[in-house]
């Protein structure tokens, strides 16, 4: 607000050091119809480029890929979900089983974003909404949801439940990461306390 004050106080003023230079003030009413399009342009410009000064980033906004490159570490986390590895990795996996990996997965979540990460957990989001869908979506669908929030993430923790290194889903992540430089990096339940001993995770370990 200050600034535009400040721009416009000072654009009056040329304005009149313009019209005084043009004889206008000395001449008053003499002035002539020449000399008022000359001073009323000059003070357009004048205003125009002020403008520009004070709201550029208006006009030229920056780059989204400059944004990109300055956005924070995000973590994409990643483990095994639908299939029944690594007993029978062709099947699809229990209910009992897809729930207890939800819940490992979402445990993971919570430490590290109680460290201060940024993360993003697929199965924390899309379980609920999984066992809400009156339609099963192609898997070609969820290649596409995934890889939209994929390629903001700038980190991919896989969490090495057993059935991991069969499920197909997270071969396809740690592959997208690769391509881009980026090595998954392979973390123990144990680290997170996550064990067949805790209820709400056996089943992940069948």
């Amino acid at each position: 607000w200050a600034w535009n004050n400040l721009l416009w106080l000072a654009l009056a003023w040329f304005y009149w050091w313009i019209l005084h230079n043009t004889s206008i003030l000395q001449n008053g009413l003499g002035a002539t119809f020449e000399q008022l399009i000359y001073g009323f342009v000059a003070f357009e410009v004048l205003r125009t480029v002020g403008d520009y000064y004070i709201n550029w980033q208006f006009y030229f906004p920056p780059k989204l890929t400059a944004a990109k490159e300055a956005s924070p570490d995000i973590i994409y986390i990643g483990g095994p979900y639908s299939n029944d590895g690594p007993n029978a990795p062709a099947e699809k996996a229990s209910a009992a089983k897809r729930l207890a990996r939800f819940h490992a997965i979402t445990e993971v979540a919570r430490h590290l974003i109680e460290q201060g990460e940024i993360v993003y957990s697929p199965l924390t989001m899309t379980h609920p909404i999984d066992l809400r869908m009156k339609n099963q979506q192609e898997s070609s669908f969820w290649v596409t949801f995934d890889e939209a929030f994929m390629e903001h993430c700038r980190r991919l923790i896989v969490l090495t439940l057993p059935g991991w290194e069969q499920s197909s889903g997270l071969k396809r992540e740690i592959a997208f990461f690769r391509e881009r430089g980026i090595e998954p990096e392979e973390r123990s339940p144990d680290e997170f306390g996550i064990g067949k001993e805790k209820a709400e995770f056996a089943a992940a370990f069948d």
